[in-house]
């Protein structure tokens, strides 16, 4: 899944969007909320597990 990610983070730059608005992550569950605590993130998606929605959620 995560060439769809990919494929949106690519459509989102040519589309002209600053450096860096958009990133794709491919990270393990135990990083998670790492990333999702760091202030300089404003919002997640995701496509995982059950385990991570349930992160992402909490």
């Amino acid at each position: 899944m995560p060439q769809c990610a990919l494929a949106v983070e690519e459509v989102v730059r040519k589309a002209g969007a600053p450096e860096g608005l958009c990133r794709t992550l491919l990270v393990e569950v135990g990083q998670v909320a790492d990333v999702i605590a760091d202030p300089r993130v404003a919002a997640v998606t995701l496509t995982g597990s059950t385990e991570v929605g349930a992160i992402v959620a909490a």
